[in-house]
């Protein structure tokens, strides 16, 4: 029963349907334009460095996602239990919701130009090379 998946540093332009007890995919550097259906199982996900343009719905249990350098233009809902988003270097205009557990942010060098909201439990937050404009009086 595979619980976590590494296939870094490929040539991968797709991969194949995973199974329901995978916990960990780390398949960054690769030549990926799109993931499977994720399984509800996943907490870890590390996709950087792909050609990624959009993310499928991201488990439940998701408490890391790494989706740095790809050409995303949005994220798909993120789940309550995520604490971790490294979003750097893509396309990104806007933010999801980000859930009010999450503890880390990062998201450089996109096109960001608004938050919907700032979470009270944020411990780092860094947005360094967008054009966000300051709507929100709470941030």
């Amino acid at each position: 029963m595979l619980e976590i998946l590494y296939c870094w540093k490929n040539q991968l332009t797709s991969l194949p349907e995973l199974p329901n007890t995978l916990g960990e995919l780390s398949c960054c550097h690769n030549q990926l334009t799109e993931l499977p259906k994720l399984p509800d199982s996943l907490y870890n996900l590390e996709c950087e460095h792909n050609k990624l343009t959009l993310l499928p719905k991201l488990s439940k249990n998701l408490v890391n996602l790494f989706c740095s350098n790809n050409k995303l233009t949005y994220l798909p809902d993120l789940p309550d239990n995520l604490e971790l988003l490294s979003c750097n270097n893509n396309q990104l205009t806007i933010l999801p919701y980000l859930p009010e557990n999450i503890k880390y942010v990062m998201c450089n060098n996109n096109k960001l130009t608004m938050l919907l909201n700032f979470p009270n439990n944020i411990k780092d937050f860094i947005c360094k090379n967008n054009n966000l404009i300051k709507k929100n009086t709470n941030i």
